[in-house]
């Protein structure tokens, strides 16, 4: 049997499998989602799992995406500080499991690039991508999660990114001084791109321009200000900004990673602005923020595709476990 879980700050969702089962995707055998602040550990969780399940057999994998920097299969989670540093060998050891597989979160979720098929994905802007390639994967969520992979023989092989933290690019006055509103408002010494392309980032937009324009408007999540999309100048201005910041930083993830194998965008967030993407210029503005032309071609090259697939951390974890157990998918 094997156990693949999608582990978050606010949530641990696992599933167990069958061998077979996880071959052929069918559904699992058994499923269930904890809280995660109310599980003492990580091997806390996994031991309640397996009592939750009934296990008849005993598994002999896990393979788990966590947040954080997972190094050598271990890592300090994020949004998880109660469990400390969770060692994923260690964990085998105390629950008499064979293997116990540690992912970052997003490394995880590129591994379903692998099984993604044309029904999985839309294609929301056309470019150049060449089979094979390096393709990029960014989730626009609470966060902004990143991850590339690489061709290794038959498969794509992932690599983990911390790239959301990379330092916002100001190109503006008003950029500036959006900047430096946001820095005072989170007490940090540099804003990042997940702090402008985020869930959060986009309700921190909204609040911000509704003060600049001394508008009554307000907004506490991201869905409701996308809903208002044509309705709420304060909605519209702060969906296309970040629409704008969010081109910038693929345009970077272009010239860092060159992804000509594709870019591919998942996340809550991202699935509420993907609606609003041909009513706004905004996107391709952030995209041809280069001023050489050279550097613009290459970062418009990479097609960029939504994921329309839900649980693509789930889906990465049963495909690592497909290719770490040398199995085939049917």
């Amino acid at each position: 049997m094997i156990i693949t879980g999608d582990i978050g700050g606010t949530n641990a969702r696992l599933e167990l499998h069958s061998v077979q089962g996880l071959v052929s995707r069918s559904p699992p055998v058994f499923k269930k989602t904890y809280p995660t602040d109310t599980v003492p550990s990580f091997v806390g969780l996994i031991t309640l799992f397996m009592s939750d399940s009934a296990m008849q057999a005993k598994a002999d994998l896990v393979v788990c995406g966590i947040p954080g920097d997972v190094i050598n299969n271990k890592v300090d989670a994020m949004n998880i500080s109660h469990w400390g540093t969770v060692d994923g060998d260690k964990a085998a050891k105390e629950l008499g499991i064979e293997r116990v597989a540690l992912l970052n979160d997003f490394e995880c979720a590129a591994y379903a690039l692998n099984g993604l098929i044309d029904e999985d994905v839309e294609c929301i802007r056309p470019g150049s991508s060449t089979p094979g390639s390096t393709k990029a994967i960014i989730g626009v969520g609470t966060g902004l999660g990143v991850a590339f992979a690489t061709r290794c023989g038959e498969h794509l092989r992932p690599r983990a990114s911390e790239s959301g933290w990379i330092p916002f690019w100001e190109l503006s006055d008003d950029e500036r001084e959006m900047a430096r509103d946001f820095r005072e408002g989170l007490g940090v010494d540099t804003i990042s791109f997940e702090h402008v392309c985020s869930g959060p980032a986009l309700v921190r937009l909204a609040t911000y321009i509704a003060r600049r324009t001394q508008s009554q408007v307000s907004y506490t999540n991201p869905r409701e200000i996308c809903a208002n999309y044509r309705n709420c100048q304060v909605a519209e201005r702060s969906v296309n900004l970040m629409l704008k910041f969010l081109g910038r930083f693929l345009s970077i993830l272009s010239l860092t990673y060159k992804p000509t194998g594709g870019i591919y965008l998942t996340g809550g967030t991202m699935e509420s602005i993907v609606p609003l993407l041909d009513s706004s210029s905004s996107f391709i503005e952030g995209l041809d923020s280069h001023s050489h032309p050279i550097l613009r071609n290459i970062a418009r090259s990479p097609s960029v595709f939504i994921i329309r697939k839900s649980d693509v951390g789930m889906w990465g974890a049963r495909d690592f476990a497909i290719l770490s157990k040398n199995l085939t998918s049917k």
